[in-house]
């Protein structure tokens, strides 16, 4: 079948020597201290993207990741670090654009619905905004003047604080100890290997990457509730300037979604915990702990080689 769908342009940049300095000691980006950007980098950068219309592909290869002169756990706090930058200079221009932007639903809504409605039926060439002209038009008591909204589009910088702080925290300053296996050997948990840790069948790992990962953001409890109570400030604050009941009614109704299907779903939920109670007695009786632990959820019943086959009338 062939495949119509336009092609993009990419660019795949190496991280070190072109995004931040390569250490000129070790070659190793291992800390915080040794993390210096390319000067004029992010410029750079959105003049290729906006320009030149190339989708960014950032690479980089570590020679000795792993091993004991360079430590899995020395890479990740300054490539996390990388990561929340680059994530900051994107959302500051994607700010800029809903700036920019901010005036036009409100003023396609200002023609009145029947209009574009008309607009819609008689002209061709807007066929395929259709979806998005009559999600627009669904949504259109929401929307506020274009004053209003140029107004609420500057405040998004300032009012995703919250949430930015929470990915800063979690994704950079947030450091997990070390941990070992059932072997006593060292082993790493981290936001990116914690599952995999949590399937094995070594229960001493999984005890102990669900206590080092779970224990660290105990620590954080008060400022991860501050993050929280940030972000769900936020969400108030956009459902009720744009005339929503509440914030779950705002954030469904980007997708159409009622707010019955979600509470009838939670409510298919509670009337079916027994057959979810039965499976962890299952998985209790079955694997042969006196006692089930949250870090014993995720663990599997069969064996890798295990198969199994069913068949349907």
């Amino acid at each position: 079948m062939e495949n119509n769908s336009p092609r993009r342009k990419a660019l795949f940049i190496d991280r070190d020597g072109t995004l931040v300095v390569e250490p000129p000691i070790d070659y190793q980006l291992d800390s915080l201290e040794k993390l210096e950007f390319i000067p004029g980098v992010f410029r750079n950068m959105n003049f290729i993207a906006n320009t030149l219309d190339f989708e960014l592909v950032m690479v980089t290869n570590q020679d000795g990741l792993g091993t004991d002169l360079f430590p899995e756990e020395t890479f990740w706090q300054p490539h996390n670090k990388i990561l929340q930058a680059l994530a900051g200079e994107a959302e500051g221009l994607s700010a800029e654009f809903s700036n920019a932007n901010s005036f036009i639903e409100a003023e396609m809504l200002s023609l009145g619905k029947e209009k574009v409605e008309a607009l819609l039926a008689n002209e061709p060439l807007l066929a395929e905004y259709k979806f998005d002209i009559e999600n627009l038009l669904r949504l259109a008591e929401h929307v506020l003047s274009a004053d209003k909204e140029a107004i609420f589009a500057q405040s998004h910088l300032a009012t995703c604080s919250a949430a930015n702080a929470f990915r800063a925290l979690v994704s950079a300053d947030m450091e997990f100890p070390p941990i070992t296996d059932g072997t006593g050997k060292p082993a790493l948990v981290s936001e990116g290997n914690y599952i995999l840790n949590m399937s094995s069948s070594d229960r001493t790992l999984r005890k102990h990457s669900f206590q080092g990962l779970m224990g660290t953001y105990h620590k954080f409890r008060n400022t991860l509730a501050t993050t929280l109570t940030g972000s769900a400030r936020t969400a108030l604050f956009f459902a009720k300037t744009h005339n929503y009941e509440d914030t779950l009614t705002s954030a469904l109704a980007q997708d159409n979604i009622p707010t019955s299907l979600y509470d009838g779903l939670i409510d298919a939920v509670h009337a079916n915990l027994a057959p979810l109670h039965e499976y962890m007695q299952l998985k209790k009786d079955v694997l042969g702990y006196e006692e089930l632990h949250p870090y014993d959820i995720y663990v599997p019943l069969s064996k890798d080689a295990d198969s199994f086959s069913c068949a349907f009338p």
